[in-house]
């Protein structure tokens, strides 16, 4: 796991032209010798990245630790505080006594009051061996697994902002997506596009987002089911065969039999749980739905958080009838394809 995470950190400096020294990992640190200052941004979206700070490396000496701390605090104004964490255990003072040192030198030496509650800068020391890092600022990452620790599964992103969300989350617990886009409007493929530039941001690498014309096929579809007086079924069509072709597509590019999709428990009239059963039943592949028991409202800040809602607008979709079934059977499902002679297409055996 860290020696992926290790890579990741590289590949993704490199990617994006962010020239850097070195890259250690120093008891449960990881070190960047970089004076990039686009760095931290880069690595705070790297995946298994709990958090960045920009610091300053300096010996482990107790009065060039006092003279460092001293330096930073008297580029800002306000109250303070001093965190001292030994990472390693080598240095003989506890943290508790360091910081009651260097925050009294500080004080001594810039006439700054001391809060420990809401300070309005914190200084922060951390001591690994025979070095010290000394920063005033965290900039939160993802957490989460290093991306590609537990292997690559194929993502149905549609222009919408839940599919992104659900590839995303799929991705911070180390998974690598491909995503795939069904494409019915052109305005739908652009919201697409956008989304997979956003979720980038997080890669080491491109992610290589492939586009399906689902539009002519679904036109078949819909004249079939007209016919067989059966328009109500069109979403369980559409959705069944997305995944069909998820499917399809993980065997061709190497990715695991897994597919990943939005679908949350009761949003649409396709994601109620007898549906969201016959859409699913008897595909061969492991269906992720990682938000499945989330809110809409929650879903939306974490599209905000990640970046996929730029750009994003709702979009009709074009082949929706105006009555939508909610309570599917696959005894009915099976009886609506071969009498729509969709058997085939659907995954129903004749």
């Amino acid at each position: 796991m860290e020696r992926l995470l290790i890579e990741n950190v590289k590949e993704s400096l490199m990617s994006r032209g962010i020239p850097f020294a070195s890259v250690v990992k120093r008891a449960s640190r990881i070190v960047v010798y970089t004076v990039d200052e686009r760095a931290p941004r880069v690595l705070s979206k790297v995946f298994g990245v709990r958090s960045v700070s920009h610091a300053v490396e300096l010996p482990a000496d107790l009065e060039v630790m006092k003279r460092a701390a001293v330096e930073l605090a008297s580029r800002s104004s306000g109250s303070f505080a001093v965190r001292i964490q030994r990472i390693t255990k080598e240095f003989p003072l506890t943290s508790v006594d360091l910081a009651r040192i260097i925050g009294g030198a500080v004080k001594a030496s810039t006439g700054r009051p001391v809060d420990l509650s809401s300070p309005d800068q914190t200084i922060f020391i951390e001591i690994i061996q025979e070095s010290a890092y000394l920063f005033d600022s965290r900039i939160e990452g993802p957490g989460g697994l290093p991306l590609g620790s537990q292997g690559s599964a194929v993502a149905l992103v549609s222009g919408g902002i839940d599919s992104p969300v659900a590839a995303w989350m799929m991705m911070r617990r180390g998974v690598s997506v491909r995503p795939v886009h069904m494409r019915l409007t052109e305005e739908g493929e652009r919201q697409f596009l956008r989304a997979v530039s956003a979720l980038e941001e997080y890669s080491p690498r491109a992610l290589d987002p492939i586009v399906v014309d689902h539009r002519e096929t679904m036109e078949e579809v819909v004249l079939r089911l007209k016919d067989a007086g059966a328009l109500e079924w069109t979403c369980i069509f559409c959705k069944r065969l997305m995944l069909l072709e998820a499917l399809r597509t993980a065997r061709r590019v190497g990715a695991a039999p897994a597919v990943v999709t939005g679908e949350s428990i009761g949003q649409v009239a396709s994601q109620t749980l007898a549906n969201m059963a016959v859409i699913s039943r008897g595909i061969d592949a492991l269906i992720l739905r990682p938000l499945v028991g989330m809110n809409k409202e929650d879903i939306v800040k974490l599209a905000e958080r990640i970046g996929v809602m730029s750009g994003y607008r709702p979009i009709e979709c074009p082949i929706r009838p105006a009555r939508v079934l909610t309570g599917a059977s696959w005894d009915r499902f099976v009886k609506v394809a071969r009498e729509a002679g969709l058997a085939t297409l659907a995954g129903v055996e004749s």
